[in-house]
């Protein structure tokens, strides 16, 4: 079930995950669409998540902060996070104007992301932690869509879907080709076909197992990358808004922004002791 609300611009987060499954409108169509809202104002509510991460609506919001609009309707979803990511794929494919190549492609990145969260639920249920992957504590079932089923999805063919991700595979500088269709499918699978079928047969080697405290390791590094990523993101996309948003915040909850200004303040120290250490 969604809820209707009405919530302020500012508040509203894009995820970077997310935004990366639909591709961006071009500047020619961004500029149509910003002068159809001057006109007109924003005529269909977004969809956000209840911590008002966007789900589908990101341009509206962005030509919202354009034209000075201040508040926007918004349906209001309470999803996990493979439930968001079926939910933004579905939206794309049914409503965006995008070939069907297209559709393959947000499908097949889709699936790649749900299968990072089955894998890290499943992680977490063999350690004997609770996977709270459901709004009513489900654990997580695998989907495994055919070629067949997603080319229905898509409205594309199963030769294709199946051509677009053996070149997927093989070579992804040749895919983004296609994806942005300066390639088409067919040709780009007899040209990956025809490199491959030359290609010597690597050596087969052992992969060498980490240690747990090499595990650790890379589990901080990889988290530290992905947090700083969308950290990153959310300051560069959100600057003009974020002092009213940081003024409002210490209002609702003083003790939180305290937390995080330390929080903030001891990473800050962490990076300059490692460059200090760096340049000695």
């Amino acid at each position: 079930m969604s809820e209707l609300a009405t919530i302020a611009v500012f508040e509203l987060k894009e995820n970077e995950t997310y935004s990366n499954l639909v591709p961006e409108m071009n500047e020619l169509e961004y500029k149509d669409f910003l002068e159809s809202i001057k006109k007109d104002g924003v005529r269909q509510p977004i969809h956000v998540l209840l911590d008002k991460t966007i789900l589908d609506g990101r341009h509206r919001v962005r030509a919202c902060k354009d034209v000075g609009i201040t508040h926007i309707q918004a349906l209001v979803h309470n999803l996990n996070d493979d439930e968001a990511i079926e939910f933004v794929r579905d939206t794309a494919i049914e409503r965006r104007n995008i070939t069907k190549v297209q559709r393959v492609d947000i499908i097949l990145r889709s699936e790649d992301l749900i299968k990072s969260i089955e894998k890290e639920a499943r992680k977490r249920m063999t350690e004997g932690k609770k996977a709270t992957l459901g709004p009513m504590g489900t654990r997580v079932k695998e989907k495994k869509h055919t070629s067949q089923v997603i080319a229905d999805m898509a409205g594309s063919s199963k030769t294709t879907v199946n051509r677009l991700r053996a070149v997927r595979k093989e070579s992804p500088e040749v895919y983004e080709e296609v994806i942005s269709g300066k390639k088409s499918a067919r040709l780009a699978y007899d040209e990956v076909k025809k490199t491959t079928s030359n290609k010597p047969e690597p050596p087969k080697h052992k992969v060498k197992a980490l240690t747990e405290e090499e595990a650790r390791l890379k589990m901080a590094y990889d988290n530290l990358e992905l947090n700083l990523r969308q950290l990153n993101f959310y300051v560069d996309k959100n600057q003009s808004h974020l002092f009213q948003a940081i003024e409002q915040k210490m209002k609702d909850d003083e003790d939180f922004m305290n937390q995080s200004e330390k929080t903030l303040s001891n990473l800050l120290n962490l990076i300059k002791t490692t460059k200090k250490e760096n340049e000695k």
